[in-house]
Formats: C-alpha cells, structure tokens, sequence
C-alpha cells in the first residue's frame, strides 16, 4: 500500500474512534458519566488509539 493509502486508511480509522467517543459521551450526563468507571476507562482507551493511529500519519514534507 502506498503511503497516501496507508495514511488514508489511518484517518478513517481515527474519524471511527470519533464517532464511538462521541457516540459514548453524547449520551450520559457529566456526573454520570464521571461516576461510570468502564465508560471512562473505555473513553481513555479510544482517545489512546487515536493518539496511536495519529502517530502513524505521515509527517508533513
């Protein structure tokens, strides 16, 4: 895969983890959702993929 195909396919993936930390936050309140350790713990792990797959993408030239 070329790299525009390689970053191309990390930021859909990156728009996808989005999406589901919006879909996960978007429904709850603050204090609920602060008082909701799995959510929590799953917010941290997708904002760490994102952070991940970011680091992937090809460094501007």
């Amino acid at each position: 895969m070329s790299p525009e195909g390689r970053d191309l396919s990390y930021l859909i993936d990156m728009l996808k983890y989005s999406r589901e930390v919006t879909d996960l936050i978007s429904k709850e309140n603050r204090i609920s959702f602060q008082n909701n350790r799995v959510k929590r713990l799953a917010l941290e792990r997708l904002l760490e993929i994102i952070g991940k797959t970011a680091n992937n993408v090809s460094k501007e030239k």
